[in-house]
């Protein structure tokens, strides 16, 4: 990533207001079975146009005890398409002194790969302490120069953990207004209009909420406590524009990221006729490219950008024999077709335990 990451990172300051917390202002109902207390748990997150948004964070919570202490870790994101703008972090005792504020050369900036070639980093900001309970604060903007993703909303970040304050905030122009499912609480979505720029805000504010008990075979924790989800209707990504909406209209915003990217040469078209003659059934065709993929091409996970959803053209992996999972589906549905073998291009999920898709 370019150093310029770091020179925005620290000349600008944070804007976020700091009260003083102390762990004895908890209240009792909300230690019960808590190894995390959060002070503050807010997320605002702003839509400017269908090429740009933010996200402010601030987060201030008490680790109870060591079960917790992975919980005075951070990690912010970015990439080439994900700036950070800010980003604070502090630590502070159990009466609310101030311990340590994280200068430049105490966070670390790392990969975030998992194997894969990918532009994204991780920004870690370490504030474990050895005497318990004691206060972590983090503060961060980031800037984002796409609209296709949307945070969602949990209020509770895990379990035995407690919530003395959780607040949403999502503003955006009328035509960007994202699609919201709000599940598991009876609270509804609070909305006005910013009275400067008349853009809508959408706001959602939780109190008090006393820890849920991990126990053995607990379900997943946001199966039952409050969750808002929230999906772009309209949006950009790259150049590409779209709206999920509808289930139609994202797979013509798919459609279009393939557009163009399943062309063959000719010389492998004439190849995949040789390969593919006297063959009987389509089964008999399908199974024979299929093998020709396997044995002509390894996997690669290339995610940058818009190529996390847009696989390489298909000449490009006949000619290089390599590719992701979209590059490699892509390719084999391109030389289906060239056989006259109907292909279609499709997301899947395997797995034990898929996830729940509205």
């Amino acid at each position: 990533m370019q150093k310029y990451i770091w020179i925005a990172l620290f000349l600008f300051s944070c804007q976020f207001s700091y009260g003083q917390y102390m762990v004895k202002d908890i209240p009792e109902a909300l230690k019960k079975d808590a190894d995390v207390v959060y002070f503050v748990n807010d997320l605002k997150f702003e839509i400017i146009n269908a090429e740009k948004a933010t996200k402010k964070v601030h987060r201030v919570l008490a680790i109870m005890n060591p079960k917790a202490r992975n919980e005075a870790v951070f990690g912010v994101f970015y990439d080439e398409l994900t700036k950070i703008k800010t980003v604070e972090a502090k630590v502070y005792d159990q009466h609310g002194k101030l311990i340590n504020k994280l200068g430049k050369k105490d966070y670390s900036d790392r990969s975030y790969s998992d194997g894969l070639f990918t532009d994204d980093r991780v920004l870690v900001a370490d504030l474990m302490q050895l005497r318990y309970p004691y206060i972590v604060e983090i503060a961060y903007e980031l800037e984002l120069s796409y609209t296709y993703s949307i945070p969602n909303f949990y209020a509770y970040p895990r379990y035995n953990t407690s919530v003395m304050e959780s607040v949403y905030e999502l503003t955006a122009p009328e035509e960007f207004q994202p699609n919201f499912k709000l599940t598991n609480t009876d609270l509804k979505l609070m909305k006005r209009t910013d009275e400067n720029t008349g853009a809508l805000i959408n706001s959602l504010r939780f109190s008090n909420l006393p820890a849920k008990k991990k126990e053995a075979y607990s379900p997943g924790l946001h199966k039952h406590t409050p969750v808002l989800y929230a999906a772009p209707s309209k949006f950009s990504y790259e150049g590409y524009e779209g709206n999920f909406n509808t289930w139609e209209s994202l797979g013509q915003w798919q459609i279009a990221l393939n557009k163009g990217r399943d062309v063959l040469s000719e010389e492998t078209k004439l190849e995949m006729k040789k390969l593919t003659a006297g063959l009987e059934t389509k089964e008999e065709v399908v199974r024979s490219v299929y093998e020709y993929v396997q044995n002509k091409t390894r996997y690669i996970s290339i995610q940058l950008g818009v190529g996390g959803f847009q696989p390489f053209p298909a000449m490009e992996v006949d000619e290089t024999g390599y590719g992701d999972c979209k590059a490699l589906s892509n390719y084999t549905a391109a030389l289906l077709k060239s056989v006259d073998v109907d292909a279609q291009y499709t997301w899947v999920y395997a797995g034990e335990y898929p996830p729940d898709v509205d």
